[in-house]
């Protein structure tokens, strides 16, 4: 799925786009962006010029996709969606296959950092390994 998509709607953007690679999942064709075929940069063209001239269809068509970007890729809705996804895959393991380390995996459960910066001691590297 491409990001650049969820990233143009995020700031209320409109999105001139070929039907593939996920595509379909983030936009609908004259509602949330504008669909062209592969190969076709007169029509590339053509959806360009259209925003370029009517103010209103970049304006609907920026925000219908931020307003689906927000609904459905924000942080809000996709970290349950981890949390869940997560859940399940330790509920399908015995205790015994989960490391006693590893027993809480969500950040403000974490036992330790994995790094550890250093950002005004510049006799350690930025980003130093923790534990090493």
């Amino acid at each position: 799925m491409p990001h650049v998509i969820a990233e143009a709607g995020a700031a209320g953007l409109p999105v001139v786009a070929t039907c593939d690679n996920g595509t379909a999942e983030q936009i609908t064709d004259g509602i949330s962006g504008l669909f062209v075929p592969h190969k076709s940069p007169a029509q590339v063209a053509e959806a360009l010029q259209r925003l370029i001239d009517e103010p209103a269809l970049r304006q609907r068509l920026g925000c219908e996709l931020r307003c689906k970007v927000e609904r459905e890729y924000s942080t809000k809705v996709v970290v349950p969606r981890w949390e869940r996804l997560f859940d399940e895959l330790l509920a399908e393991q015995s205790p015994q296959q989960i490391p006693p380390d590893r027993v809480s995996l969500w950040p403000h459960q974490v036992r330790r950092p994995l790094f550890t910066r250093y950002p005004s001691d510049k006799s350690r590297s930025n980003i130093e390994h923790y534990g090493s």
